[in-house]
């Protein structure tokens, strides 16, 4: 189970990845197959702000001590993993799209943060991202 829950987290984070650094692809569909309630409301919005303050990111960011919990059924019947991580954006630049410059107000390369993605279970039996919390901080 945990295996599939980390191969959804995966292609969460590849699909969002894939949008922050092309400006050019301006369907966000894709972005609604891979999160859900939450997440795919903040997902949208955040790849919509990059765009209305002319970033990209280049590099790449490193998840560490990424660890899955046991999934669990609430009352309403809602299936849910919490995985928690640390992201590293050592290697990582969000730029101005022109210019080449940092963009202002983003995570800088020596900071990290404490990540926690909720995944749920979808009724096809499926994963999706349906809410994120991060905390900057060491980690």
């Amino acid at each position: 189970m945990q295996a599939k829950i980390r191969a959804a987290w995966e292609t969460h984070e590849i699909t969002m990845d894939k949008f922050t650094r092309n400006p050019d692809l301006t369907d966000l569909t894709e972005i609604q197959l891979v999160s859900t309630g939450q997440e795919a409301t903040d997902s949208v919005a955040g790849i919509v702000r990059l765009r209305n303050n002319n970033l990209i990111r280049k590099g790449y960011v490193i998840f560490r001590d990424a660890v899955i919990a046991e999934p669990t059924t609430d009352t309403d019947g809602v299936t849910t993993s919490e995985i928690n991580f640390c992201f590293d954006p050592t290697h990582l630049q969000t730029v101005d799209i022109d210019t080449g410059q940092p963009g202002e107000s983003v995570i800088q390369p020596d900071q990290t943060m404490k990540v926690m993605v909720l995944m749920e279970q979808m009724p096809d039996g499926s994963w999706r991202a349906a809410l994120s919390e991060t905390e900057l901080a060491p980690c």
